[in-house]
């Protein structure tokens, strides 16, 4: 939310002042003209694909770029650096190709094409120069000529040629970080004596070439070219599958098993797909539609498909055809309605799911009918059932690093290693990698949560299985390294020879080959475990081998984290890669052994649990707590709201130690809550709701562990931020006309927040803040014993209070359709920006200022819903990407909001469509913008914004504080504020409490002290039983346990410790406790 417009724009103005010196000029020796602008009888004539909006092409000859190192600095609001003041011409952002083409009046000899690129995200991964040749473009280069760019100056050198019309041409998704192509400057020439050595650029390998051209998306999921994509089954009685080759082999004509009873067939997929229709081919005359059910499996059973289904039987080709709403899955089927064996089956074709674009979604997405659909289906939403409508979130980058360590290393979806270098592996003589082979791969965590990847796929008869751990070579602090392993498998009836290749891609300078390492100068970049198998292959390195049928061989590397030197080789290649996983894993038991433990009914739970906990510790640098981590483009950023989220998933889940630290080296510090009179630059624009938020963190903090030294050496700094905000207030108390102005008592005019930094207004959300702040600061003051300046804080922070309610209530748009509660005052429309609205409300209600039930809070929630700004009660945000995006982290409020009123349907909808559509199913990364994955295509397509986003651990904390919150929460009264009780349960699905299922928490910290709960469940003997250790450190009122029976059967009695019990609210499903030392066993019977 904070500079999503920086990192989405192209048009930002730079100061002339600033450009002074700024400029070098392209390299124009004696004797050798740039033939682009240097001789007047003959010049060029530029022309281009397309420009984007506010960039020009007559700076392409200009004679001056700005060299690297020597880019204008300026306000971080400013995303190019170079900026529209004429350094850049810059294309259209689309997919297809790009080119700057340059005509002579009459043929020119060249042996040489400079180019000066713009900002290092945009080099191209893909271009060539061409020549105009019998009217048709061709290579100007050797071979194919495609090059990759290294560096900002590139030179290109050619075999002398002659001819009138040049171009530099960027293939289609051969751009950088966008699709787009920048350049600054253009030259060409002739050199008589040979052109200067090519520099700035790598040839791209034949495989890589291969890659640019893409492959057409597979209509037929049941016909996926590439060898294991597919596995056609039947379905036998005894409940045995057996393979069924035939169903997709194109005959439909022969029955599959014709003497095999056979009661389904079907297919499953290694990954998952998006299905829209289905086709069953028979032998003889096909039943009715009635007679068949098409099913899909969602991760647990198998379930019919019901959503828009429409079935047609078509007797001329023997065939039924059902199409339906797109569904997401591993695995489809056919059978019997009746459970009878089914006639023989001759083909199945699945469609699969292919919009007109990758801007385009489903409606039941795009609208509001899923909603709708899963709280009236008359089941609690579930994560099975909402992962039917979108695929994971895989073009996520997973994260390996170790706690607090100054950089983190991502992991793509096919195994590449993005860390000081981005290492890369491929296979045989053809050089396939894994994302040749795109519908075999799966990654998953090692152990199912550790930090570690594991990449495997198939590429062909050969079956590839990537590892990658970050461990310290000889527990070494100072020598990180992530350690990798390749295991190929050959399933081929008959030997292979094949190899495995490494390369790393390095921007800047070239590498080297040196007894098995790959070295960029004297860096080690990579080196092989066995030093003595691995031979040169241009930009890599590569081992060969011999397999027999079933043979299995293993290659293991390690790529060194810091510079390191080839002297110090032998002390990584010491340690080998299964006494790096050994040590990893004690590492990550050690570094999580502290945390509260929550076990749970739903593994994919407990796994997300763990992960992210570890997510949140590689995410910090030292005592920082940053948004983003490597390569996220937000891993250097802070900006006083997100962050917390992750403090508090830390707090909450055991390390208040970790959380008090990262809190004193993020947000504590007079540099972050640094004040100025007069708003001037971007950083401005935070100062007001960090002001209120970061007291506010504290107080929390402080409820959490009673640390009462750790406070007290923050006091100095929270009475000034109190003291700041009733200072400020007091600047807006003027009359106008006789009358009190809406803006009365509220903070003076300032950046709206975020990314709408130019908007100068009365924005609520500061104010809101600085209100929750100076009213936490007032109790914690009270709580500290300074009683005269707690009241005094307690009562302006009441006067704010009601100050705020006032401009709120003459603020509110009644009149417009829908009605809606503008975020600043005197406004009349919902959003500065597109979609930023409910955004703002989110972190608004993050604050819970609003009673149970309030009209300002029906104000905001009214508006979300009925204006479609939601989808599954997670807020949408589709300027960037159309109707399917997201910003899925800025929920975490609206649905607290839904827990505090006890809306647990719609919590359950919102958590669980949380971990279905804005994290990774098995790697747990997520992201901050998002879009729904609801076909192949879009998991496919590039998306500028959300693809640069991840990982994000501040987004993944999101899920385990509602985690926590469904699990164990502090009840509130008025306002937000603590009633004294706690509450357990509160918000657990109904599911969980199955007969035989056990929930238990143990050591869960509260404002009240640790918390241990165990719930078991024997439903089906009508009881369910549960044992409640309530806190004691500073006993709460009352301990509510909610236990919710999975099938809404009501109280009959209870019994404590024995005895029957009467402080029961059947209607809530709630049991009354005091707090003691000694443990409650509490059995309910229904």
């Amino acid at each position: 939310m904070k500079n999503q417009t920086a990192l989405a724009m192209l048009i930002l103005p730079v100061l002339a002042a600033v450009c002074a010196g700024a400029f070098a000029t392209a390299a124009e020796p004696a004797g050798s003209p740039n033939l682009v602008r240097d001789v007047p009888e003959s010049p060029a004539t530029i022309s281009v694909d397309s420009t984007f909006s506010g960039y020009g092409m007559a700076v392409l000859s200009d004679g001056q770029w700005i060299a690297k190192g020597k880019e204008i600095t300026q306000d971080y609001s400013h995303r190019d650096r170079l900026g529209n003041l004429g350094n850049s011409w810059v294309s259209a952002d689309t997919e297809g190709e790009h080119w700057i083409r340059l005509d002579w009046p009459r043929p020119v000899v060249l042996n040489e094409v400079e180019v000066c690129w713009s900002s290092p995200e945009w080099q191209p991964r893909a271009f060539r120069v061409e020549m105009l040749r019998e009217g048709g473009w061709t290579a100007a280069g050797a071979d194919d000529g495609w090059l990759a760019a290294l560096d900002r100056q590139t030179v290109v050198a050619l075999p002398k040629l002659e001819t009138r019309s040049l171009r530099i041409v960027q293939a289609p998704g051969g751009g950088g970080s966008r699709s787009l192509m920048a350049v600054q400057e253009v030259s060409v020439f002739f050199r008589p004596d040979g052109p200067r050595a090519a520099s700035g650029t790598r040839s791209l390998s034949p495989a890589e070439v291969r890659r640019l051209k893409g492959r057409q998306l597979e209509p037929n999921l049941a016909r996926l070219s590439c060898a294991g994509a597919a596995f056609p089954f039947a379905g036998l009685r005894d409940g045995s599958e057996m393979e069924a080759a035939g169903l997709a082999d194109g005959d439909c004509g022969r029955g599959v098993l014709p003497d095999a009873k056979a009661e389904c067939f079907g297919l499953r997929w290694p990954i998952a797909h998006v299905a829209d229709g289905l086709s069953v081919m028979f032998s003889g005359d096909p039943p009715g539609p009635a007679a068949i059910v098409p099913e899909v499996h969602d991760g647990q059973q198998w379930v019919a498909v019901r959503a828009g289904l429409h079935a047609e039987r078509i007797p001329q080709e023997r065939r039924l055809s059902y199409r339906f709403e797109p569904v997401a899955t591993h695995a489809i089927r056919v059978r019997d309605s009746a459970g009878k064996p089914l006639p023989p089956v001759a083909e199945i074709e699945v469609a699969r799911y292919l919009p007109a674009g990758k801007d385009v979604w489903p409606d039941r997405l795009a609208g509001k009918a899923l909603k709708t659909e899963m709280l009236q289906s008359g089941q609690e939403p579930s994560f099975e059932a909402l992962a039917l409508c979108a695929l994971p979130m895989t073009p996520v980058r997973a994260l390996l690093g170790l706690k607090d360590a100054p950089h983190e290393i991502g992991v793509a979806w096919d195994g590449s290693v993005i860390g000081r270098e981005t290492l890369q592996f491929s296979f045989g003589d053809e050089q396939l990698a894994l994302s040749d082979c795109r519908d075999t791969v799966r990654r998953t965590l090692i152990d199912g949560w550790r930090p570690g990847t594991i990449v495997e796929g198939r590429i062909g008869s050969l079956a590839i299985r990537e590892t990658a751990l970050l461990a310290l070579a000889e527990q070494d602090e100072s020598r990180p390294a992530v350690f990798l392993r390749i295991e190929v498998t050959n399933l081929a009836q008959q030997p292979v020879r094949t190899s495995v290749r490494a390369e790393a891609a390095v921007r800047d300078s070239a590498l080297r080959f040196h007894e098995g390492m790959l070295m960029r100068d004297r860096d080690v970049v990579l080196l092989a475990q066995d030093a003595g198998r691995a031979v040169n292959d241009r930009r890599g390195m590569r081992i060969d081998v011999a397999l027999e049928p079933k043979g299995q061989f293993r290659a293991d590397f390690i790529h060194p984290q810091f510079r390191t030197a080839a002297e110090a080789a032998a002390g990584y290649r010491r340690m080998s890669f299964d006494d790096a996983l050994a040590w990893f894993r004690s590492y990550w038991d050690r570094t999580l052994a502290p945390a509260a433990e929550i076990e749970v009914p739903e593994p994919r739970i407990n796994r997300m649990y763990k992960a992210v906990l570890a997510q949140l510790f590689i995410n910090a640098d030292g005592n920082v707590m940053r948004y983003g981590s490597e390569p996220s483009v937000y891993n250097t950023e802070l900006y006083g709201i997100e962050e917390s989220y992750a403090m508090f998933a830390l707090a909450q889940s055991g390390f208040a130690g970790d959380a008090q630290r990262y809190l004193d080296g993020t947000y504590l510090t007079p540099q972050f809550l640094k004040k100025v009179e007069v708003y001037k630059t971007y950083p401005d624009r935070h100062q007001q709701y960090r002001n209120g938020l970061q007291p506010h963190y504290a107080a929390s903090l402080f409820r959490l562990t009673r640390n009462t030294e750790w406070i007290r050496k923050h006091l100095p700094l929270l009475r000034e931020c109190a003291e700041w905000t009733i200072a400020q207030r007091r600047k807006t108390m003027a009359m106008e006309d006789g009358r009190k102005p809406l803006h009365w008592g509220l903070l003076p005019q300032w950046s709206y927040g975020g990314d709408i930094s130019e908007v100068q207004c009365y924005a609520l959300y500061a104010n809101y803040c600085c209100w929750r702040g100076l009213l936490d600061t007032a109790w914690l003051l009270a709580e500290l014993g300074d009683a005269e300046t707690s009241r005094r804080y307690a009562e302006e922070a009441r006067q704010y209070r009601s100050d705020i309610d006032r401009a709120v209530d003459g603020n509110y748009q009644a009149n417009h359709q829908p009605p809606f509660l503008p975020l600043r005052l005197y406004a009349t429309q919902p959003d500065e920006q597109m979609d930023y609205y409910q955004l703002f409300a989110g972190c608004l209600l993050d604050l819970l200022p609003f009673d149970r039930g309030s009209k300002h809070l029906r104000w905001i929630g009214d508006f979300l819903e009925e204006d479609n700004r939601v989808f599954c009660l997670l807020p949408r945000f589709r300027r960037d990407v159309g109707p399917g995006g997201l910003d899925a982290l800025y929920g975490k409020g609206y649905l607290q909001t839904k827990l505090h009123e006890d809306s647990v349907q719609e919590f359950l909808l919102g958590f669980y469509a949380f971990l279905a559509f804005n994290m990774d199913h098995e790697t747990l990364i997520s992201r901050e913008t998002n879009q729904l994955y609801a076909s192949d295509l879009h998991v496919r397509s590039s998306y500028r914004v959300p693809d640069i986003s991840d990982p994000l651990p501040c987004s993944s904390a999101v899920a385990v504080g509602w985690l926590r919150q469904m699990l164990v929460s502090e009840e509130l009264a008025d306002a937000g504020e603590p009633s004294g009780n706690l509450l357990l349960l509160s918000g657990t699905p109904r599911a969980w409490l199955g007969d035989g299922r056990t929930v238990r928490i143990k050591n869960v910290p509260t404002h009240f002290g640790p918390v241990s709960v165990e719930v078991r469940s024997a439903v089906d003997s009508g009881r369910i039983e549960a044992d409640v250790q309530s806190p004691v450190r500073n006993p709460c009122k009352a301990v509510k346990l909610r236990l919710r029976h999975p099938g809404s059967r009501p109280i009959q009695s209870v019994a404590v410790d024995g005895q029957p019990w009467t402080d029961v609210d059947r209607k809530g499903e709630w049991i009354v406790l005091a707090p003691r030392a000694a443990p409650y066993r509490v059995v309910v019977n229904y």
